[in-house]
């Protein structure tokens, strides 16, 4: 009677979960993103004696799971985790939802070496090894979080001259807006945009080969820098030469932009950030076991 509040990793293998228990005969509710309208109503039975519920490990965060009459005396909510997540955060927060509030309760997960954390980082070889395959993974986590704050880091060093670039395009958008009332403005706007456009997908095709830069010795940072500024100072000449002569500039756009570019960075020419991290964290397991 004690209930049951199963964590998995996505949508998809909570539905799957919750049909391979179905057809076992055991009654369970499933609360993740596509049942969102109901999530106070299941949250609110998840304690209730005899529930069972799937859940995606990030679904109906902030509401306590309040145990029914008798629930406290079988020991509590019971949290069952079914894989762990590369965030710690995500992990404790689905432990949390036992023993809330003093109550009594309980968590558990498990680990497969078919985990996709395990597949995606090559780590059930290593962990296999491991005599302690717990505390191992709680090491993996970390490390795969240190990796993934060094990637945001290094991407946000690119994308801050970009930005500032952008403020500065917008301001000259709100200069020539202000003084509408002298002229049409859209010709102007519309040659901005396009020159604004032109130069993200130089920009892009620039960040694509920059992991290139580093065989020759030079800093891909610096040399993106460069390069960029170097790009920006052709266009904001083009704009004043268009700017210049607004009757001459064409009143439609000659082209639709409708996508939005998004750019991924790597400096580093050794792999993708799933190889380099699997290489890391195998590495530094091994350290640490032969310490052990």
């Amino acid at each position: 009677g004690r209930p049951v509040l199963i964590g998995t990793a996505s949508v998809a293998d909570s539905e799957r979960l919750a049909f391979e228990l179905y057809r076992s005969g055991v009654p369970v509710r499933v609360l993740n993103a596509r049942n969102d309208a109901q999530e106070a109503e299941i949250v609110a039975a998840a304690g209730q004696r005899g529930a069972v519920t799937v859940s995606t490990n990030m679904a109906g965060r902030g509401t306590d799971i309040r145990l029914g009459e008798g629930v406290a005396e079988l020991g509590g909510l019971l949290v069952i985790g079914t894989a762990r997540h590369e965030a710690r955060r995500i992990d404790n927060q689905l432990r949390g939802r036992a023993g809330r509030q003093g109550d009594p309760g309980e968590s558990r997960f498990l680990l497969s070496l078919e985990d996709d954390l395990m597949v995606r980082f090559g780590l059930g070889e290593v962990l296999a090894r491991s005599p302690n395959p717990s505390e191992a993974m709680d090491h993996v986590q970390r490390v795969i979080e240190g990796q993934h704050l060094e990637l945001r880091k290094t991407l946000l060093k690119y994308d801050t001259l970009v930005d500032r670039q952008r403020a500065y395009l917008q301001s000259r958008r709100a200069s020539i807006l202000e003084e509408a009332p002298k002229a049409d403005p859209a010709p102007m706007l519309i040659a901005i945009d396009e020159l604004w456009a032109d130069y993200l997908a130089s920009v892009g095709e620039l960040k694509s080969g920059i992991h290139f830069i580093s065989f020759g010795g030079k800093n891909p940072l610096d040399e993106f820098i460069h390069r960029a500024q170097e790009m920006f100072d052709e266009v904001e000449k083009a704009l004043d030469a268009a700017l210049e002569n607004p009757e001459e500039l064409p009143r439609e756009s000659s082209f639709d932009r409708g996508s939005t570019w998004t750019y991924i960075t790597t400096d580093e020419p050794l792999g993708d950030m799933n190889q380099r991290i699997a290489r890391g964290i195998a590495d530094k397991l091994q350290m640490l076991f032969r310490k052990a």
